[in-house]
């Protein structure tokens, strides 16, 4: 029976949903590992960052975050051009919003936060 991988897309999106609806610290991480190589370019709004700097700024934006409880995640658009070597090459591009509760009240409920953001991986 032959494997079955997802496609880029797929996979791309579960990942990246993965990492912003984390619980814990330890599942974070986890799920940021299992997206991103050691070796990273990342291009955040025009200037360069560290892998590290990209992962902090992504815990920000996560349950995982001290102050933050919760987050649901919501791709609202993709795109995905195949490569040359096998089904998991080539670039997707997603557009997500993410909203994520706080553990701090405001007349009794969750503040909220919501993130709107555009992500391209090679």
């Amino acid at each position: 029976m032959a494997l079955v991988l997802p496609t880029l897309t797929a996979f791309t999106t579960s990942r990246l949903t993965a990492i912003l609806t984390a619980k814990t610290q330890a599942d974070f991480t986890a799920a940021f590992d299992a997206l991103f190589a050691r070796n990273l370019n990342v291009v955040y709004n025009g200037k360069q960052l560290s892998r590290e700097q990209y992962q902090a700024q992504l815990l920000g934006q996560s349950s995982a975050a001290v102050e933050e409880q919760g987050a649901s995640v919501s791709v609202q658009g993709q795109l995905e051009v195949p490569g040359n070597d096998g089904q998991i090459s080539g670039i997707v591009g997603l557009f997500y919003s993410s909203i994520v509760d706080s553990r701090f009240l405001v007349f009794g409920a969750p503040a909220e936060s919501k993130v709107t953001s555009s992500f391209n991986a090679t």
